[in-house]
């Protein structure tokens, strides 16, 4: 879906936190409305709503939650707790054989280092380049195919080479 949040703007100075957090909110009450005047009208098959405040805020507020100082200590738990609300909700609109699937589509930690899959591929024998001490030439330029078992590209794309 992309990012509705204007997550670039807060990390340049553009918005404040006070400005991505109206924006949050707005973003939040429009798909509650929408998702919950949707589930309204739903008859039967599948529905399917989508909350990613959630994912947006642990990213851009992560960094206060050992801050006992800072005001924003909270946002990611309050935001929890939103969504956590328009659940309760979308429960009351159950029907008995009605079945309600909350999930993430990932955990959040701390972001302390980052690894570069194609090095380690690369390090440990799975990804062969054609000269070694080549660095700096465009992605997988220099990749020798007919001997690279694996190699990665984009956000967690991990490709076995079967030929």
């Amino acid at each position: 879906m992309g990012l509705p949040h204007d997550t670039w703007a807060l990390e340049k100075n553009i918005f404040d936190e006070v400005a991505f957090l109206k924006q949050a909110e707005d973003i939040q009450n429009e798909r509650k409305k929408i998702i919950l005047g949707e589930l309204k009208k739903f008859k039967y098959g599948l529905f399917f709503g989508y909350f990613g405040v959630t994912d947006t805020i642990q990213h851009m507020y992560w960094r206060f939650l050992d801050d006992s100082t800072s005001k924003y200590r909270n946002t990611i738990l309050s935001y929890y707790q939103k969504v956590d609300e328009v659940v309760g909700e979308a429960i009351k609109t159950l029907r008995d054989r009605d079945v309600l699937i909350v999930l993430s589509d990932h955990g959040f930690a701390g972001y302390d280092y980052e690894v570069n899959i194609n090095t380690w591929l690369k390090d440990n024998g799975y990804l062969i380049l054609k000269d070694d001490d080549e660095v700096g030439k465009p992605l997988l330029e220099n990749v020798d195919w007919a001997k690279t078992r694996a190699y990665s590209m984009g956000y967690n794309g991990n490709f076995i080479n079967l030929k």
